[in-house]
């Protein structure tokens, strides 16, 4: 309890004006190119099914704190979901369990999707498929 309390502590209106907490997807890329990165997926099974981001590692936010050894505590962590209620879940808990630099993903899944025209993809794949 008293790493969350740290967390919150550090939640202050300088900390939210800074904006430290959101990664854009171009930050993630050149950050994931250099294998400096991960995006974590926290939609659940079924959603990935439906509609899969290759590019991201799929932890259903149930099963997150079950499966913290996936997670690398070397690279930042781009948590995404699809509406970015579980990736704010998941960025609290993440900073708990003393991960250091996990950030959240602002977009949607419609925005971030959005991205993937032929430029975008033709620019980014090599990056995305690893």
């Amino acid at each position: 309890m008293q790493q969350l309390d740290e967390v919150y502590r550090s939640c202050t209106l300088d900390y939210f004006e800074s904006g430290a907490y959101r990664i854009t997807m171009e930050e993630f890329l050149a950050l994931k190119k250099e294998n400096k990165a991960m995006m974590l997926d926290l939609r659940s099974k079924e959603e990935a099914e439906l509609i899969g981001l290759s590019f991201a590692h799929n932890i259903p936010i149930e099963e997150l704190p079950d499966r913290l050894a996936e997670l690398p505590r070397d690279k930042t962590i781009a948590a995404f979901c699809a509406s970015c209620v579980r990736a704010v879940m998941a960025f609290v808990y993440l900073k708990a369990a003393g991960f250091e630099d996990v950030k959240i993903v602002p977009d949607k899944l419609q925005e971030l999707t959005a991205n993937f025209m032929p430029p975008f993809a033709a620019k980014h794949y090599e990056t995305l498929k690893k």
